[in-house]
């Protein structure tokens, strides 16, 4: 199975997951017959609440999009931190997990997919990958020293603060972790931003299951006026480092970065992203970047 790491066309834009898998054999689906929680008891309570049907909350939910999205609340909540950072990280996956109810997979009927076959991915088991240790890495596959720019790198959807580079960072830009920001700026300046964001993405289920796994949220301001003079290089690394429990032909491992970009009147950044694999892995970048409609985009 080969990793394309390009968007394909037809897509939704801001979120459409870049790296994609090529289809292989069929198999049968490891999740049909499991029991879904919480996500159908929503499901469920959407349906009682709705016209009068005799149709049952079990037969309108999308069961595979159900269990993947309570693998992804699962592994995220165990992630749980404090302050403002933590506080704006769980507003966003409740909304998501809020919204994914109403949301079924896309279909080739589904007009932004009509070019774009996604189902193949409901014959495979999806794990969310685990928080890998920076030391396992792939270093020569990252070419980390091969530019001055800033850089912000994910590791498996978890900004990584040793190999990411603030160095000569201008003192008005704020970049970093929504984790470690301080919080007088994640109040003020993050979390309606990201409010912002979250609630345009009710309607795109992949920047949905995104906001429900993330386990972080990368943040650039750039304040009015500002020129960055270095481009930012923010890079996405994936291993394939999940609980998975199947026979290995069978399963994906997911991550779900998220990158908030806020460039003000008059800024300028140039922003470069790039996707990166650890050798002989399959896995799944379910990547967001996002730019409330209010502000410019980078």
């Amino acid at each position: 199975m080969e990793v394309i790491s390009a968007p394909q066309p037809g897509a939704p834009a801001h979120s459409t997951p870049l790296l994609w898998l090529q289809p292989a054999a069929q198999h049968p689906s490891p999740n049909q017959g499991r029991t879904k929680t919480r996500f159908l008891l929503k499901a469920s309570l959407n349906v009682r609440e709705g016209p009068k049907s005799s149709i049952s909350p079990s037969q309108t939910a999308d069961l595979f999009l159900l269990d993947l999205a309570e693998k992804l609340e699962n592994s995220s909540s165990k992630n749980e931190t404090v302050g403002s950072g933590g506080v704006a990280l769980k507003g966003l996956r409740d909304h998501s997990a809020e919204a994914i109810v109403n949301l079924k997979w896309p279909t080739s009927k589904t007009e932004a997919y009509r070019f774009t076959d996604v189902k193949f991915f409901r014959d495979f088991e999806i794990w969310p990958s685990n928080a890998s240790p920076e030391n396992n890495v792939d270093l020569s596959s990252l070419r980390l020293g091969e530019t001055d720019s800033l850089r912000l790198v994910f590791v498996n959807g978890v900004l990584s603060s040793t190999l990411s580079n603030l160095h000569d960072v201008p003192e008005a830009l704020i970049m970093g972790s929504v984790l470690t920001l301080p919080d007088k700026q994640v109040d003020s300046l993050v979390a309606p931003n990201l409010l912002e964001s979250v609630s345009e993405d009710d309607f795109d289920l992949f920047a949905t299951l995104n906001g429900i796994g993330a386990r972080d949220v990368g943040v650039v301001i750039v304040p009015s006026s500002l020129k960055v003079e270095k481009p930012l290089h923010v890079v996405y690394y994936s291993s394939e480092n999940c609980s998975c429990t199947g026979s290995s032909g069978s399963q994906i491992s997911l991550s779900s970065p998220r990158l908030l970009v806020i460039v003000d009147k008059g800024a300028e950044l140039d922003l470069v992203e790039e996707f990166v694999g650890a050798s002989q892995t399959v896995y799944w970048s379910n990547s967001v970047s996002c730019s409330p409609r209010s502000q410019s985009h980078a």
